[in-house]
């Protein structure tokens, strides 16, 4: 059976909707006879899909949307909805949590690559020797930049700014992309795990590990988080497959996550619930919506064929996540298929999410209009059977 390659660079550009009107950046579905008056940032109440005005006011829709890095990897802590990190406007700020956990060892890993030297020489095949320099890096990208150019479909700002974010990523230990999420703090055992232990969800490798203990030792034997950062350590990064976890791909056609990060910005705080909602409501009508609650769904079934025929019958998972950057370009939506990695969005509204879902979740097209970057690349099958990168 082949495995899966996790990559942390794209080497090609994602399918684009570029043949589709573009979504425009926190518009809204209303007709323009319906709709209210703008405001003084350009915002435009929906009656369909209403935002509070205060909120509307404050979002950000002329500055170029910041481009995200692009990292190996995502690590998604699910802590629950009522954990210590949702009362801290930093996550890693909670005392004993799983992100404070993962931040320390990300900094002795950035530590360990400090001391090594920025220009570290490594052997390849037969004694040719190739040097990692920040000049050989700018070269890659350059060539990178190059293609998005010819292509037609990237603007400047945005890839100068991918240009620098990636080679952020590139020549830093910090290729480990860290967020929480409000999913059940433990699948397996979700009445009597406590906090801090949690589940891990890993892209793109599509993996769920089972009750990670955020402690790097315990007596007589390591823990299972001492395991799974020892395996994520950049000099090795293989997902320890002897860990006991859950393969998501055979069940879940993507994960979306939405910042709900109150305590961080009020704008994501506001506008997540109402993008989730609407997340929830249009998956639930296409009966592809995983975890199902109470969502409302005004005319199941509809769609629901060909939806069911996109995933294979797989679901779609939907989840609060805390800060992943850019809440002035609110609301922040990052997607992971197995098929096209993770890419974030920003600017986005209730009014957009069926047209996202779509283009992107069941169309396997990247939105263009409101595309913030690629967070991190799809897994590649291996056929030799070894996980590595």
């Amino acid at each position: 059976m082949a495995t899966h390659t996790a990559t942390s660079n794209p080497q090609t550009l994602p399918p684009f909707d570029i043949d589709l009107p573009p979504l425009d950046r926190f518009s809204p579905c209303c007709d323009a006879a319906s709709c209210s008056a703008a405001k003084p940032n350009g915002f435009i109440p929906c009656k369909r899909h209403p935002i509070p005005g205060v909120i509307g006011a404050m979002i950000d829709l002329a500055d170029a949307m910041a481009i995200s890095k692009t990292y190996r990897r995502h690590l998604v802590a699910c802590v629950g909805e009522d954990a210590p990190e949702w009362m801290r406007a930093k996550v890693e700020a909670a005392e004993g949590g799983v992100i404070e956990a993962v931040q320390k060892v990300k900094r002795e890993w950035m530590l360990s690559e400090h001391e090594r030297g920025e220009g570290e020489a490594t052997r390849r095949g037969e004694g040719e020797v190739i040097i990692h320099s920040k000049k050989s890096d700018e070269n890659a990208i350059k060539a990178l930049v190059d293609e998005f150019k010819t292509s037609s479909v990237g603007s400047k700002e945005g890839l100068d700014s991918q240009m620098a974010s990636s080679h952020e990523a590139t020549n830093s230990g910090d290729n480990l992309f860290v967020t929480a999420c409000d999913r059940i703090r433990s699948e397996r055992n979700p009445t009597t795990t406590t906090w801090p232990t949690s589940d891990i969800l890993l892209f793109p490798d599509f993996k769920l590990y089972y009750d990670i203990e955020p402690h790097l030792t315990i007596p007589s034997k390591p823990s299972t988080f001492s395991i799974l950062m020892s395996s994520l350590n950049p000099s090795t990064s293989q997902a320890p497959a002897f860990l006991p976890h859950r393969d998501l791909r055979p069940t879940t056609h993507a994960v979306v996550l939405v910042c709900t990060h109150t305590r961080r910005d009020k704008r994501c705080g506001v506008l997540g619930p109402l993008i989730i909602q609407e997340f929830k409501r249009v998956l639930a009508k296409k009966e592809v919506l995983g975890c199902r609650g109470t969502e409302v769904v005004e005319d199941e079934g509809e769609g629901a064929e060909r939806a069911r025929e996109l995933t294979g019958g797989k679901v779609v998972e939907v989840f609060g996540t805390s800060h992943v950057g850019g809440h002035k370009f609110a609301g922040n939506v990052i997607i992971h298929t197995p098929t096209l990695g993770g890419h974030m969005y920003g600017n986005v509204r209730p009014c957009h999410v069926e047209a996202i879902i779509d283009r992107h979740v069941l169309g396997g097209r990247v939105v263009r209009s409101l595309w913030r970057g690629q967070v991190c690349a799809p897994a590649v099958a291996d056929p030799g059977g070894q996980a590595k990168l």
